[in-house]
């Protein structure tokens, strides 16, 4: 099961990341449900490429680094060919008009 979760902007990342965990907790509780104890939900951000997110990231690598140490690369190959996603959480930028997804880049 995949946890996608898209963000025009974001001002508390500390929020953000509670409120995912949050969610990704209780999508494992039904995933286990459904498919048994062994089922797993990946978590990917897509956000904005708008200047403001940019810059946030750029701000704070480190933070975000820690928080989706997956391969962007392999994230979008998840969400755009169908490929297994990463086990660990992943980031990947969506244009401003919200027509493609394309790696974060650290």
């Amino acid at each position: 099961m995949l946890l996608v979760e898209c963000w025009n902007t974001f001002g508390d990342v500390g929020a953000a990341s509670r409120s995912t965990n949050r969610k990704r907790s209780e999508l494992e509780d039904l995933a286990a449900g459904r498919w048994g104890p062994d089922a797993q939900v990946g978590v990917v951000w897509v956000v904005r490429a708008t200047g403001r997110n940019r810059a946030l990231l750029q701000r704070y690598p480190e933070v975000f680094a820690a928080r989706f140490p997956a391969s962007s690369r392999d994230w979008v190959a998840a969400l755009t060919v169908g490929t297994p996603p990463p086990g660990d959480p992943g980031l990947v930028w969506c244009d401003v008009g919200a027509t493609r997804v394309f790696e974060w880049r650290r």
